[in-house]
């Protein structure tokens, strides 16, 4: 829920301050209406119990295995559609292989108090991240794992689309 200095906070995640009104750069702020793009790999579509579903493994936070690899340590990524396309999203920038993608919406991620927060790289300006949904807190916090599953099983059952069906061979 936005407090008075714009930001997005919630009993979860009262420690992010990210803005949701001035953006870090000339880029657009995050706005309810936009549409959110994430990868899927081949073994997480479909579930095996809702066939027209992802697993709930896709929005769960990549683990921290290091602190050279910290996982999704500021949260879980995904794409603005606004500045890339799926077919852009499908392709695995380590692999160069095609994957699924499933969309869903700024709006029904703040229906469920999860933040949404730009993250632009230098190669992506569509990168944004839902900081809540992070490896941190996967990894040291019991209650907040328990929770992130909750999410994760709502947003995959409830809240995303797939968009994109790769072949079955990824090329």
């Amino acid at each position: 829920m936005p407090n008075l200095n714009g930001t997005r906070t919630n009993k979860h995640t009262a420690r992010y301050t990210h803005s949701v009104t001035e953006p870090r750069s000339p880029i657009p702020a995050i706005r309810d209406s936009e549409t959110l793009l994430r990868r899927v790999p081949p073994s997480w579509y479909p579930d095996k119990s809702r066939p027209d579903r992802p697993s709930f493994d896709v929005f769960l936070p990549k683990r921290w295995v290091s602190e050279k690899e910290r996982g999704d340590h500021n949260g879980l990524s995904v794409n603005r559609e606004w500045f890339t396309t799926r077919t852009k999203v499908a392709i695995h920038p380590d692999t160069k292989k095609k994957q699924h993608v499933v969309q869903t919406s700024v709006s029904l991620l703040h229906g469920i108090n999860l933040s949404v927060v730009e993250d632009y790289q230098d190669d992506d300006l569509s990168h944004a991240l839902i900081p809540e949904i992070n490896s941190l807190d996967y990894k040291n916090d019991k209650e907040k794992k328990k929770w992130i599953k909750y999410i994760a099983r709502k947003i995959a059952l409830d809240l995303c689309e797939m968009v994109y069906i790769c072949p079955t061979n990824g090329d």
